[in-house]
């Protein structure tokens, strides 16, 4: 029987658990962002899994109200503007906005009206490519 931690430990924690194939692939980042550097958490990465794209991975240091990265590969773009509510370490509620244009994805973090940093801001998204 699958149970709830079944799911959690096999899929949310495991994407490779489907698909041993999946290859993960570092980003890009732009306006002072990058990896938050600590063995417990793992860099910022994304793969593709079938008509979904994943991204994980903790990032820190950059401008909120700033793109974070972009995909130039448009086949990782959503198909309309998805929005992501992120575990931070501000108390302030932040959120990853990914929008798209004929050359890219972009991966916007939104933040407060100061344009203020925050130490560390989780990346943990699966999105779909394609309608159903």
């Amino acid at each position: 029987m699958a149970t709830a931690a079944l799911f959690n430990t096999h899929l949310r924690d495991n994407l490779n658990f489907l698909d041993p194939t999946i290859s993960w692939n570092a980003v890009t980042f732009q306006n002072g962002w990058s990896n938050y550097f600590d063995a417990t958490y793992g860099n910022v990465q994304y793969a593709r899994i079938g008509p979904f794209v994943a991204v994980r991975g903790l990032m820190a240091g950059g401008t909120m109200s700033a793109v974070a990265f972009k995909f130039g590969d448009l086949s990782l773009r959503p198909h309309r503007q998805m929005n992501f509510n992120c575990a931070s370490s501000s108390a302030t509620p932040r959120q990853l906005e990914i929008n798209w244009d004929s050359t890219s994805a972009t991966v916007y973090v939104q933040g407060d009206a100061h344009g203020s940093s925050t130490a560390w801001l989780s990346v943990s998204m699966v999105y779909p490519t394609e309608l159903p």
